[in-house]
């Protein structure tokens, strides 16, 4: 009867949790941000506990980093996103990797942005493969990166158009921009080693 008890309670609570974040999403999808403030911090307090839904931490720390909902606070925006990221949140990586690019919350650090770029590519989201992509791409172009930087920018930049997240305009535009800034610094035999390695890289994580 006690173990009945107790796995009703547990389901209980799961349901709850699903209840608060279907809130949470609503009122940010709705841009009604006082309101998705207060759900989705609740929501992402119970997730620090190991009770809430993980996804409301990632909204939380949008929602400080842009000021809707509470006033603007980077300080907050990356503690966020930090807690995000130890949950393997590869958006969150690429966003405390723009963080340190911006100096926001943090002093401005283009090494560390690009550490945490490359974290967040690995774990295939497509922000981080664009923004680890551009910035691999942007410094050799600079003269401040190698040859190799630009070949594997590009292997990165081929993963990210590849990918069905985002917007068709962020894929086309932003992703085919870079494209092509590389591809003017590519021969055609580094530019099929960057498609070889991003044919390996699928593989890999099928």
């Amino acid at each position: 009867m006690n173990a009945f008890l107790v796995v009703v309670g547990i389901l209980m609570l799961a349901g709850t949790a699903g209840a608060d974040y279907k809130e949470c999403r609503q009122a940010y999808r709705d841009k009604h941000w006082d309101q998705a403030f207060d759900a989705c911090h609740a929501e992402a307090l119970n997730a620090d506990k190991g009770e809430g839904d993980k996804r409301a931490v990632l909204r939380v720390a949008y929602l400080y980093m842009r000021g809707r909902g509470t006033g603007r606070d980077y300080n907050e925006a990356m503690r966020w996103f930090r807690k995000a990221a130890d949950r393997g949140s590869g958006r969150a990586m690429s966003q405390i990797g723009y963080l340190h690019k911006k100096g926001w919350g943090v002093t401005r650090d283009e090494e560390a942005a690009l550490r945490w770029y490359k974290k967040s590519a690995e774990t295939g989201h497509y922000l981080g493969q664009y923004n680890y992509g551009i910035n691999l791409v942007g410094r050799a172009v600079r003269g401040s990166g190698t040859q190799e930087d630009v070949v594997t920018g590009y292997m990165y930049l081929i993963l990210s158009k590849e990918q069905n997240r985002g917007s068709v305009r962020f894929r086309e535009e932003a992703v085919g921009h870079w494209m092509g800034v590389a591809e003017n610094h590519l021969t055609y035999s580094e530019i099929d080693e960057a498609k070889r390695r991003a044919r390996k890289w699928k593989k890999g994580t099928e």
